[in-house]
């Protein structure tokens, strides 16, 4: 079936992963997430940075899996779902540890996106 090809998946067999697809995945989660982030924040810049250290920091073997529950947390707090995406890969550490990792970079670069907008808007008025 064309669902179980390994091009199609995530996480392979022998506990490989898919970088391209898990790339994919943290840019699409990511992209709501931010938005409602900025939103919420009002774009609050220290509310942001904090935020973006938070992914960062704790991206550890040992915080991990907390990270994940923040994030999930998160994701309730904004009204959003939480994408059926992470919870497969949560199955794989390194493949957790790689959409963790890309989740903080796209989080980063769609803020800094958001600022550059605000920033362009402003100048506008």
């Amino acid at each position: 079936m064309f669902h179980n090809r390994p091009d199609n998946c995530i996480i392979l067999p022998v506990k490989n992963f898919n970088k391209d697809k898990i790339n994919i995945l943290s840019g699409t989660i990511c992209q709501p997430f931010t938005k409602m982030v900025w939103v919420v924040s009002n774009g609050d810049l220290e509310i942001l940075n904090q935020i973006a250290s938070i992914l960062v920091s704790m991206n550890t073997n040992t915080e991990r899996v907390r990270l994940l529950q923040f994030i999930r947390l998160m994701y309730g707090l904004l009204g959003l779902q939480f994408p059926d995406g992470m919870m497969e890969v949560s199955s794989n550490d390194k493949a957790l540890d790689y959409l963790l990792f890309s989740f903080a970079l796209d989080f980063e670069e769609v803020i800094q996106e958001y600022v550059q907008d605000s920033k362009m808007q402003t100048s506008l008025i």
